[in-house]
């Protein structure tokens, strides 16, 4: 650059300065007149005399009153070009602003965070530093910063690379406040929860396959992926708390489980997810629909993950049995039921090998305390489920259950009724993840072809199998 033209936007400047300082200082006096013009400049689309406009008002900012909140809105708002020397002279003056007071603390904040957008990838360093320095001359505004970020979180009908794209940002550039990270997370699963039940709404309406809510969980999921085998362990607990306050709460879903699943891709984790799941199924102090869903995601999680070894699987078992046998709702045995046994099926060539699965079958023991109760398992869980169940156990010579019927007659009639959360398996992995799942899917697939049924296994049965 040469001298002359140094000299010229330096004259520039000087001229822009002397305009500012006399526009707020008579706005100040009720003269709006060069006020009313310097606001306007601003607006305008963003060129090299927008950025002198900056430039002067940096030098200004302690003159700014609360009777300037146009200005100061128009500075927040300010349409400018993704380059980093813009950014940099823009961030600038914002911080010498919160510098001059604190008030505008808030509106900083909210103008920062509305310019994480796709387009804008180039100049993150410089907004993430510009945050940084922020909480270090306000260290207040930890307080209001999770909020700002939840109110500016892209709404469901904006595109879905903006809510990524404000999501990957929060996840990792602004460490001094762990709070902002968790809220991403559970953003997300939110997100992600919303467009798998729409999905399933519209499918059912319209018998679609494909339509924009698919494309947009798919991208969504896609994105999830990229990262969850890798949050920090500061970050478990909020998946954790996302579960509970959106997954559980939402019958049928079909892709967000996913996530879990690939989440807890080590045995530890695994481990450690079933065992949450058990100790939520047996809470009595939550609504029975809850519960009843989390049996359904402890029966599918565990039956489906390779990495729930036999001893946990079995210690399962075991839980599910035991919260049975204190479970007065009907609905709820029946789907302990159904999920004791789709673990069995799906994982018994495993457990009778590596335990002692087969005392669970014994005179008085859970397995034939649940052929014979009024809640009548054997009549109302998925008859596909059970068949394979009834074929299994006579041909492991494990236990005879025509026979347990025949010689047990019940105190009470059995009852009949229709329990649909049966069918639902969270874990059932949709064919296009099955894939990427890969060793982590329990290889023993409840296929009942595999198991040849034979004819008397089903008419010398009073109870009824039929599909």
């Amino acid at each position: 650059m040469s001298v002359a033209t140094l000299n010229v936007e330096q004259s520039e400047l000087m001229s822009a300065v002397t305009l500012v300082r006399e526009a707020v200082q008579l706005k100040a006096l009720q003269d709006s007149l060069k006020y009313n013009f310097l606001v306007k400049q601003l607006a305008t689309p963003f060129s090299q005399k927008v950025l002198i406009w900056v430039q002067a008002l940096t030098q200004c900012t302690t003159l700014i009153q609360p009777c300037h909140d146009e200005l100061v809105k128009t500075i927040y708002t300010l349409v400018l070009p993704p380059n980093q020397q813009v950014y940099e002279t823009y961030c600038t003056l914002l911080l010498h602003l919160v510098t001059s007071n604190t008030i505008y603390t808030h509106g900083i904040v909210t103008a920062l965070f509305s310019r994480i957008l796709p387009q804008n990838v180039e100049v993150f360093p410089i907004i993430t530093k510009a945050i940084e320095t922020l909480i270090t001359l306000v260290p207040l505004s930890t307080r209001i910063i999770p909020q700002i970020f939840t109110d500016m979180i892209p709404n469901r009908w904006r595109q879905v690379p903006e809510f990524t794209t404000y999501i990957s940002f929060f996840l990792t550039s602004v460490p001094q406040i762990p709070e902002v990270a968790r809220l991403a997370l559970i953003a997300t699963i939110e997100r992600t929860v919303l467009f798998d039940s729409e999905l399933q709404k519209s499918n059912d309406l319209f018998a679609m396959e494909e339509n924009d809510t698919s494309v947009m969980l798919a991208s969504l999921i896609k994105f999830v992926l990229g990262w969850i085998r890798d949050i920090p362990q500061s970050l478990e607990g909020a998946f954790y708390e996302a579960f509970d306050n959106y997954i559980v709460r939402t019958k049928y879903l079909t892709h967000t489980p996913v996530l879990y699943f690939i989440y807890n891709s080590t045995e530890e984790r695994a481990n450690l997810f079933a065992g949450f799941l058990s100790a939520r199924s047996s809470t009595e102090g939550i609504s029975e629909l809850y519960r009843a869903l989390f049996i359904c995601h402890l029966g599918g999680f565990v039956s489906n993950s390779a990495l729930v070894n036999s001893v946990v699987t079995l210690e399962m078992m075991n839980r599910i049995g035991r919260i049975f046998e204190r479970e007065n709702n009907v609905m709820l045995k029946i789907l302990l039921c159904q999920q004791f046994v789709r673990i069995f099926n799906r994982k018994h060539e495993e457990l009778l090998v590596g335990t002692n699965v087969a005392q669970l079958f014994g005179n008085g023991q859970i397995v034939r305390k649940m052929i014979v109760d009024k809640s009548n398992p054997i009549g109302n869980c998925s008859q596909k489920t059970m068949r394979m169940f009834v074929q299994i156990c006579k041909e492991k010579g494990l236990v005879d259950i025509e026979q347990v019927l025949a010689e047990n007659v019940l105190a009470e009639e059995p009852v009949f009724v229709s329990c649909p959360l049966c069918t639902y398996d969270p874990y059932d992995l949709p064919s296009e993840f099955r894939g990427l799942a890969g060793e982590l899917v329990s290889k023993n697939e409840e296929v009942i072809e595999e198991v040849k049924m034979k004819n008397d296994s089903v008419t010398n049965n009073s109870w009824d199998f039929s599909l």
